[in-house]
């Protein structure tokens, strides 16, 4: 009886049994042994010069073109967080190290170093004198799911991706909302306005539905914190593709507040850092449609009295007039920036609605400033 990490075998008793023996002791050795990464040298196991196993010994990779994207890849790869930094190392203290491979050219999806492109030295040199070393995010702190945006006009929107498993795929817009827009745009460092979009708003996705029924409260860090489906369980195509727009704060953003939902509440507008309210004063229906216009609505209406809960911010604007064709209030004639004559009770409040029955609310609580 023979054992091995590939269970147990019965001396052989011919030569067909003895090729499997070794045809499973060769791929425990490549997938094992060909291509593992260690951290050396770093004040803690979450940093150091990078080492692979190669012909049975332990050997460097030369620092050249050295960046994030390798060290994310080593990162995970050693189930030490979703997020790496590249850092070099001065060969002179290494030792008689040998150098394996140079130019390492990884996307920053790989599961394996080995995925990667790279060329390999057959010298066993680096011209550069200098090793690829890593720092990764503390295995404490959360583990992030990689996610993205594509399909949007700029970085700041898109269709929502995910990545588990070796595979970038979408998320399905059931229960999808601002606060789930928040957390996307918070964990993509992106700041401003979070607004949830759905029904492949920014186009269909090709790869396969990942998630579902994310109901995020909006303070995660990450959609890995946040109430889901299990990965790729779902009741969805790709017509319902989840998007998010994460529109950077300038003067004059928009929003809605202390509403039901996103797309009713306290009319709020942006300016010099602050967010602050609007005087009703002149208020016209041509003023909503082009407030709730601007913020991705077909058309609105003057909200019941029933949602005048106060503010205690600064009222930013009075006396504005629309004529119903511009594309920003700011377009619209309005007093100079914090002229008024009001108080709280006059703050403009609205409700908002989409442009048909299919397209769903995007609820959710106004972005935290």
């Amino acid at each position: 009886m023979l054992c091995n990490p590939c269970g147990c075998f019965q001396i052989p008793l011919n030569w067909v049994e003895l090729s499997i023996e070794l045809s499973c002791r060769i791929l425990f050795y490549f997938i094992f042994y060909l291509g593992t990464v260690r951290l050396q040298g770093g004040k803690n196991e979450f940093e150091g010069t990078v080492e692979v196993y190669l012909n049975g010994m332990w050997g460097t990779v030369c620092g050249s073109h050295w960046d994030n994207d390798d060290a994310t890849v080593v990162c995970r790869q050693l189930a030490l967080g979703e997020k790496g930094t590249a850092k070099h190392v001065p060969f002179s203290g290494l030792g008689l190290t040998p150098v394996y491979w140079n130019e390492v050219r990884c996307r920053g999806d790989e599961e394996n170093i080995l995925l990667c492109e790279k060329d390999i030295w057959h010298d066993g040199t680096c011209p550069q004198k200098i090793a690829a070393a890593v720092t990764c995010s503390s295995s404490l702190a959360p583990v992030f799911t990689p996610v993205r945006l594509a399909g949007g006009n700029n970085t700041h929107e898109g269709r929502v991706e995910v990545y588990h498993a070796g595979q970038w795929g979408t998320v399905c817009d059931d229960q999808w909302d601002d606060a789930d827009a928040e957390v996307v745009c918070r964990q993509l460092g992106l700041g401003g306005v979070a607004k949830a979009w759905s029904q492949a708003y920014f186009g269909e996705g090709s790869g396969p539905l990942l998630l579902d029924e994310v109901q995020c409260t909006g303070n995660e860090l990450s959609i890995e914190q946040c109430p889901k489906s299990s990965w790729r369980e779902h009741n969805c195509d790709h017509k319902e593709d989840a998007g998010v727009s994460c529109t950077p704060l300038t003067d004059g953003a928009l929003r809605l507040s202390s509403g039901k939902g996103s797309h009713e509440g306290r009319l709020e507008v942006y300016y010099t850092g602050q967010w602050g309210t609007i005087c009703d004063d002149g208020w016209t229906e041509l003023n909503t449609q082009v407030v709730c216009r601007q913020l991705g609505f077909k058309y609105g209406k003057r909200a019941p009295e029933s949602y005048s809960e106060g503010s205690s911010g600064p009222i930013w604007l009075d006396d504005v007039s629309c004529s119903g064709k511009e594309t920003n209030l700011l377009q619209c004639s309005w007093r100079g920036w914090g002229k008024h004559d009001c108080n709280h009770h006059e703050d403009v409040r609205l409700i908002c609605h989409p442009d048909n029955d299919n397209h769903k609310l995007t609820l959710g609580k106004a972005p935290l400033c």
